[in-house]
Formats: C-alpha cells, structure tokens, sequence
C-alpha cells in the first residue's frame, strides 16, 4: 500500500494507492523512536517515500515510467549522484545503474533533507539527513541485486549501513 496522503496533506488521488492505516501509523511510529536513539536508518523504496513524509515532505501520488517489468536484477535507471554526499561517497561514483518499481516519489523533500540523487528525469531517487548520524534513503531495491556479479555498488550501500550498526 501507499502512505496515506493526509499525512502529507493531500486528498487522496485515484491512482494512488489503497493505503493501509495500520501499516502508516506504525512506520511513523517506529521512525520517531528510532530517531529518537540516533541508531542508523536505511530506507528503501517505501522506506524513502514514508522517512520523507514523516519529517515533513511530500510525495507525487503517482508517475509514469518508473515501474520496470524485469527481473530486479536488471537496473536500467540511471541515477546521477551528487557529490559530496553518503550515498556518492559510498558508491565512489557519479552515476549508478538501479531498478525501479514504484509508481510514487519524493514531490517535496523535507526540511533538512539533502538530495543524493537524481533519475535522469529529474526526480529525487535518494536523500540522507546531516542531523543524524547515518540516514540514507533510496528508492530503488538494492536488496535484490546485491552480491550480483555485476553489483557495482549495493553491496557497498549495505556494507556502510552495517559499519554505522556496529559504530
């Protein structure tokens, strides 16, 4: 399901989908008490979406052309890195290749939010917040093609996460 849009102030569209209240409600909660201990974050795909609206952002209910139909393992989205930030530090590159199956994004980033990443098409596939010790965002699934022989940089992603888990 989709975060409901009343968290970020929006009716909710017809393409938008069917929001699950449990599922919200516990996401926002669990966020502010891990916030709250400044253990590491990692959020992926709804992960993005739910970090962004629980800190004031926005999302775009549905977009086109971001939901491929092959196996995860295949990355055709380029995302272009902005340097200087985790996620370009991580990666040690400018430009990486990701999957995509999502139908919203990150409209608004949240106050304090910095962008680590652009798809071509000009929308937010990554973010970190500099007021926490180790909060990354990414839309894509690195988890499914981690240690793939051409993974050129999710291992490393996950590598980092887990290096901030042990600090």
């Amino acid at each position: 399901g989709d975060p409901d849009p009343r968290y970020y102030g929006q009716s909710m569209r017809p393409e938008c989908g069917t929001p699950t209240p449990a599922r919200d409600e516990f996401e926002l909660a669990l966020l502010k008490a891990v916030m709250d201990t400044g253990k590491p974050i990692l959020g992926i795909c709804r992960g993005i979406q739910a970090i962004n609206v629980a800190l004031g952002g926005t999302l775009y209910q549905h977009m086109e052309g971001h939901r491929q139909t092959q196996p995860g393992t295949e990355r055709h989205q380029l995302i272009r890195l902005t340097p200087g930030t985790p996620l370009y530090a991580i990666c040690g590159k400018s430009e990486i290749y990701v999957n995509s199956f999502h139908h919203q994004n990150v409209k608004q980033l949240a106050p304090g939010l910095v962008t680590d990443g652009v798809s071509e098409d000009g929308y937010i596939e990554a973010f970190h917040d500099p007021r926490h010790r180790f909060l990354l965002a990414v839309q894509f699934h690195p988890e499914i093609y981690c240690g793939c022989p051409d993974d050129d940089h999710a291992a490393r992603l996950f590598t980092a996460f887990a290096e901030a888990c042990r600090a």
